[in-house]
């Protein structure tokens, strides 16, 4: 039976008098990519808060590994082997491309030689010497990817890696995603043609409860979901293709 990595139970989050999360439960089996969609304001970056420890649960349990997280600090979930990357691009801009891994290297008391393999796994070791302010916005796109899984975590959240980048670190990332057995991934995305291309499992969220989950073709085809985006009325299957 496949470990489940993570655990997430009726977990709930309000501020204030708005409920962004409402009793959401699923899990996450180690191994290969996972996807969570829903159009904005649905909770998905709230989701993501909550689990990596930036926000607190107002209800509800989260476990890694069979050990519950509430209430741990980010960096402690970190520890842990539970990484995640943001919307906008967190590096060191004044720092070169290979300062920026070493740091993370350094920070987990790794050799250099998995530096050297991040540049070239990820397509960075023609740029490793220029400051990350001077890359291009995909290529800072996959340094944070980089310096996220430099420590091979057991499990990394990807909140909207792809938003603003051209189609071909697209395909870069999807193709990486895929190819990296060592490390389970959970990609929030806007982009759901890449969702449902890359993900074998596809949660969906809508004003903070999870109202559907399954294969890609199961969600493309759900009657709850197609209406989350374009409203009850709307009955075609390719309704998601555009989202």
């Amino acid at each position: 039976m496949t470990e489940t990595l993570l655990e997430v139970r009726n977990l709930t989050k309000t501020f204030g008098g708005l409920v962004a999360l409402r009793d959401v439960t699923f899990s996450i089996r180690r191994g290969g990519v996972v996807g969570i969609i829903g159009p904005n304001g649905s909770g998905k970056s709230t989701l993501i808060n909550v689990i990596t420890g930036i926000a607190r649960a107002t209800m509800g349990e989260v476990e890694f590994c069979g050990r519950s997280i509430v209430g741990l600090r980010p960096s402690a979930i970190f520890r842990l082997g539970l990484n995640r990357t943001f919307q906008s691009t967190r590096v060191f801009a004044g720092m070169s491309v290979r300062r920026n891994l070493q740091i993370v290297a350094w920070t987990q008391r790794l050799p250099s030689s998995d530096v050297d393999h991040q540049l070239e796994q990820f397509g960075l070791a023609s740029v490793a010497e220029l400051n990350a302010e001077n890359l291009s916005y995909g290529d800072r796109k996959m340094l944070e990817l980089g310096m996220s899984l430099i420590g091979k975590p057991k499990l990394v959240l990807l909140d909207e890696p792809l938003a603003g980048v051209h189609e071909s670190v697209v395909l870069r990332v999807s193709t990486l995603l895929r190819e990296i057995k060592t490390t389970t991934f959970v990609v929030v995305e806007h982009n759901v043609p890449f969702v449902t291309t890359t993900c074998e499992e596809i949660f969906v969220l809508n004003q903070g409860q999870l109202i559907a989950n399954g294969t890609p073709a199961e969600i493309r085809s759900n009657p709850a979901v197609i209406a989350a985006y374009l409203g009850s009325g709307a009955d075609s299957r390719r309704v998601l293709e555009r989202a």
